[in-house]
């Protein structure tokens, strides 16, 4: 798990297929790679954005992105 600044990351559009047809989702780009938001967060839930990120780990194996965000917000991302 990663905690980063929004100023490391640049927030774009990511383009997804699902069930045959494209969506467009908020995402952002990190070390050359894409990642898509899923939950939100405020700043005040930080230790609750964190633990959500532990969960995620510990089922998924995957990497998983918290990335601060805009105004008061933490932007969790997967």
């Amino acid at each position: 798990m990663l905690m980063l600044k929004a100023e490391q990351v640049q927030y774009c559009h990511v383009h997804r297929q699902v069930e045959g047809r494209v969506e467009t989702v908020p995402g952002i780009a990190y070390s050359n790679k894409l990642f898509v938001k899923s939950q939100d967060f405020y700043k005040d839930q930080e230790e609750k954005a964190i633990q959500r990120c532990r969960e995620y780990l510990a089922k998924q194996r995957a990497d998983f992105i918290l990335g601060g965000g805009r105004r008061d917000r933490l932007y969790s991302l997967v």
